[in-house]
């Protein structure tokens, strides 16, 4: 009776053992072993079971740390923004969700251009475009429709030209020149267009 008890849990042991004995990790106890520990009784499974809790303890650490090397980027990290590759993180906004309509709100002071009395230039459209009879386009106004554009006006290079006097003395035969500005060539950038081209550049 004692003998077929132990052959039928060596039995289940065995039926346990088998589909796990071919994945079998690096560390872990084969199958011989798990086998013996069954055999030999409590103490040795307890023993076992330890072994394979710290094993399990150990992946689940290095688990970790691979989970983190993948979760960090140029954004949480030291890692350079190159590393990032194509799974870049999304940006997301900062701004939260808010009750009030687009636009200017009721109490916003609005402002807008208003008409001057006296424009720099005035322009007078008399073209007619709709169909009409040939005394209709020589017959005279009876009022205005006015619009006004406010326009920045248009950028012109200013030359300045400078000449220097040189003089010949008659009675000590030197020549004689007045100063030029310092460092002026033949021809020179202004100061203003040489800050404007240090601006865009």
């Amino acid at each position: 009776m004692y003998f077929c008890v132990v052959q039928k849990q060596k039995e289940v042991a065995d039926a346990m053992i088998e589909p796990i004995e071919a994945m079998t990790p690096q560390g872990f106890p084969t199958s011989e072993a798990v086998r013996a520990a069954y055999v030999q009784g409590e103490e040795a499974v307890l023993a076992l079971v330890g072994t394979l809790i710290a094993l399990i303890l150990n992946l689940q650490a290095r688990v970790n740390a691979l989970e983190d090397q993948l979760r960090n980027n140029s954004r949480n990290s030291s890692k350079p923004p190159s590393s990032d590759g194509l799974q870049k993180p999304r940006t997301r906004s900062l701004r939260t969700h808010s009750d009030k309509k687009r636009g200017a709100q009721p109490s916003h002071e609005g402002h807008t251009l208003h008409a001057v009395v006296q424009p720099d230039s005035s322009q007078l459209l008399s073209s007619i475009v709709e169909p009409v009879g040939p005394l209709c386009r020589t017959w005279p106004p009876s009022a205005y429709e006015r619009r006004q554009v406010f326009e920045l006006p248009l950028v012109r290079m200013e030359v300045t030209k400078h000449r220097a006097e040189i003089k010949h003395c008659p009675h000590c035969g030197q020549r004689l020149r007045s100063p030029c500005r310092p460092l002026l060539a033949t021809q020179n950038n202004g100061y203003r267009l040489q800050i404007l081209m240090s601006s865009v550049s």
